[in-house]
């Protein structure tokens, strides 16, 4: 069997295990998760989880962030041919270092480099590179991209340990720096509803944006007793007709659902759910929405 039709071997990723590394199911030839994988942050699959996982051909992803493990993504190759001359000629010895020790797979376009930091590294983007820090997922060689190129190992190696970015990256790579701006949430002003008719309430701008909306809620939280499929996505029974076999599915990752059955022309996404269960319309669901913390859970009234 070639490495094509086998997926990401056992061996490789029980090698990643050892190291303290997480690796999760993708679905053959995408960067698509087949399994909720969060709680993967925070503990290494077991040993039956991970023969259940790739029983069948399956591309796979290290979790970065475990085991404070970074993975510096050049997008190009050119991108990382600089930054090799770079660290020959000029870098300190940390960055000579993790060009000559560390473990390196070839992409579809670039270069991936593994790296573990001393200390909690977020998501950074310099440009052309990124840095996968904490709570990222990257692909292991032999799974395979979309394009239908196939990750494989450039050097064999270990994780060089760094403590600092200036150990790594020149002064002006660094000056490229893009981090992950935080969610912030609309201001809303307060409004005087007194002598204001219902369309007047409705048709007045929401306060909330959507993105963040629908952070804070998610399907699997409101739709009860959904079970995961290991097939890459969830089923529990719909709630918009008596359902003895679960026939409503959940997709985990896009957050869409639908039901099998017909009750949904098209898929839904998490507002789209809200209004249908509620009788409402998607600019009252956004707004009950928005009122609400997406943290209580499942919604009141669908549980019974």
């Amino acid at each position: 069997m070639n490495l094509k039709e086998s997926g990401v071997q056992l061996d490789l990723i029980f090698w990643f295990i050892s190291h303290g590394f997480s690796v999760v199911p993708l679905h053959l030839g995408s960067k698509i998760p087949r399994i909720r994988w969060g709680r993967y942050q925070r503990q290494l699959p077991t040993q039956e989880e991970l023969l259940r996982w790739f029983r069948i051909p399956s591309n796979a992803a290290v979790v970065t962030g475990t085991n404070n493990l970074v993975v510096i993504d050049f997008d190009e190759v050119t991108e990382y041919l600089k930054w090799s001359m770079w660290a020959v000629t000029e870098g300190p010895m940390t960055a000579k270092l993790i060009l000559r020790d560390a473990y390196k797979v070839r992409t579809a376009r670039g270069i991936h480099v593994y790296t573990r930091a001393s200390a909690d590294v977020r998501n950074l983007h310099f440009g052309k590179i990124d840095i996968k820090g904490r709570g990222g997922l990257v692909t292991l060689p032999g799974s395979v991209h979309p394009s239908g190129a196939v990750y494989t190992e450039y050097q064999q190696g270990d994780f060089p340990l760094w403590s600092d970015l200036t150990q790594v990256f020149p002064a002006e790579t660094l000056a490229l720096m893009e981090r992950e701006e935080p969610v912030r949430r609309v201001e809303r002003e307060r409004v005087d509803l007194n002598g204001l008719d219902a369309d007047q309430v409705l048709n007045m701008p929401v306060a909330m944006d959507l993105n963040e909306l629908k952070r804070r809620y998610r399907i699997e939280d409101i739709i009860p007793k959904v079970r995961d499929t290991n097939y890459g996505w969830y089923v529990a029974k719909c709630p918009f007709h008596d359902d003895n076999n679960p026939s409503f599915w959940v997709d985990t990752e896009r957050q869409l659902c639908g039901c099998f059955g017909g009750c949904t022309a098209v898929p839904l996404d998490v507002i789209n759910l809200f209004a249908r269960l509620h009788g409402l319309s998607n600019s009252e669901a956004i707004r009950v929405m928005s009122e609400r913390d997406g943290s209580v859970g499942r919604i009141g009234g669908i549980n019974d």
